[in-house]
């Protein structure tokens, strides 16, 4: 309906003289493919329509490209928010910290803990949350962490099938095979 509608305006005596649209249409078998006409109209002297001259491209792929990023921007946008939303939810502290160990963000439950409000944590570094003693070597082992395994490729930056494992407490997954064989996290817990 919409390209007859464009296409009688284009006809009519003294009618537009260009169309530039893009539609849809459903072939016999049910598939839909997307076009973009684009053309004009030649008109005597009299305003009278003497030719059409355009040109009609398929422009199904990009149409499925387009689709695709669109699903896929907003299952993006879904993650965000839920990890926001487990974020500043969670009964545990969390703090966010960038690769030189200052504090990006931290949650409700980490204020609670350490008495401290979010802005005045940002910026600072993590060990501002330790106990003195423990922050040096802390501090020393997750330099040489990030020098020797550059986690930056993974969600969290800690690989927990690498040296990564011994700065975590707790993993939870629902695959079975995640993490197999020796009890990492409870041996490094051991040897602390």
């Amino acid at each position: 309906a919409h390209v007859q509608a464009e296409l009688g305006a284009v006809r009519r005596k003294h009618g537009q003289d260009k169309w530039d649209m893009e539609y849809r249409a459903a072939l016999p078998d049910g598939t839909v493919t997307w076009h973009h006409g684009v053309g004009r109209a030649e008109r005597d002297e009299h305003g009278s329509l003497v030719r059409l001259t355009g040109i009609d491209l398929d422009i199904s792929s990009r149409k499925r490209t387009e689709a695709s990023l669109q699903a896929s921007l907003k299952h993006q946008r879904d993650a965000a928010e839920t990890v926001r939303l487990l974020f500043e939810t969670a009964a545990q502290g969390i703090a966010s910290v960038d690769a030189e160990g200052g504090i990006v963000s931290c949650n409700a439950a980490l204020e609670a803990m350490f008495g401290y409000a979010a802005n005045d944590v940002a910026d600072q570094p993590l060990n501002l949350l330790m106990d003195p003693g423990e922050a040096r070597g802390h501090q020393d082992f997750v330099e040489r962490y990030l020098r020797t395994e550059q986690p930056y490729d993974c969600a969290g930056s800690a690989k927990c099938e690498t040296l990564g494992i011994a700065l975590l407490e707790a993993i939870e997954s629902d695959d079975p095979t995640a993490l197999v064989g020796l009890p990492l996290i409870r041996t490094c817990a051991l040897l602390r």
